[in-house]
């Protein structure tokens, strides 16, 4: 459910031949929902497997091989970069949001999923839990926005998946980028 979440919140803020970097697309799973606002789609993902299945479905106009904590060297900038149920696998966000920021134009949105810490206690920070996820604060997530030149549109709390049968609580988070200078 988290990609069509995802899809909806970032929705009012979509418009017609966007450039879109779905990032960490796995098999695209949600990629159809995007591909009618993109005039160009590029999927990117860790793993040659999921790719191939993502490519099965010609959906995208680009498929690539990339792990999100390397250098970013795309040919373009994005109006829309989107991850749906990556950011869980990453305590330290604060490079892939950089490196997003720097990727998009100016007005540009970013949108993404992460599990919710709620322990006050860790309330500017993220944690790993044993099921090899992190989670993150609403704080954290404020702050490494605010360090690259974000704003938050919309931040909404859901649930993100199951696990043991228990609803795991997550985020939502739709931002835009505010100017073109490239913050540190």
């Amino acid at each position: 459910q988290t990609p069509k979440r995802l899809f909806d919140l970032v929705r009012p803020y979509l418009s017609q031949n966007m450039a879109v970097l779905d990032l960490g697309c796995g098999t695209g799973l949600g990629a159809g929902l995007y591909r009618q606002f993109s005039k160009h789609m590029t999927g990117v993902d860790v793993s040659t497997k999921m790719l191939e299945k993502a490519d099965e479905k010609n959906i995208y106009d680009r498929l690539e091989q990339f792990d999100v904590l390397e250098e970013w060297a795309f040919p373009e900038k994005f109006d829309l970069i989107y991850s749906s149920d990556v950011f869980v696998y990453f305590g330290n966000l604060d490079p892939i949001i950089g490196s997003a920021s720097s990727y998009l134009v100016r007005g540009g949105h970013l949108a993404f999923s992460v599990e919710l810490l709620e322990d006050e206690a860790a309330a500017g920070s993220y944690r790993l839990y044993p099921s090899g996820r992190y989670a993150h604060s609403q704080t954290y997530i404020q702050t490494c926005l605010d360090r690259h030149g974000l704003k938050k549109l919309k931040m909404s709390k859901t649930v993100i998946r199951k696990q043991s049968g228990h609803p795991v609580k997550g985020l939502l988070i739709a931002a835009v980028k505010k100017s073109s200078v490239r913050c540190q």
